[in-house]
């Protein structure tokens, strides 16, 4: 199991959350904080495994 990739990962999902209780929030909305809360949530969650560098704590 790659450690880094899961963390990088639950970063990802952890800031999409907060994503979307900040436009809830913003918008008055919480429909809408719960729909863009939960896209961004697997977008940046699949973007951070992908994209974020690896092996820079060895």
């Amino acid at each position: 199991m790659d450690v880094e990739a899961l963390a990088h990962t639950a970063t990802g999902a952890l800031v999409g959350i907060a994503l979307g209780f900040l436009v809830g929030l913003l918008t008055l909305n919480p429909m809408l904080g719960v729909i863009v809360g939960g896209v961004a949530m697997v977008v940046l969650a699949v973007a951070a495994a992908m994209f974020l560098p690896r092996g820079m704590y060895r």
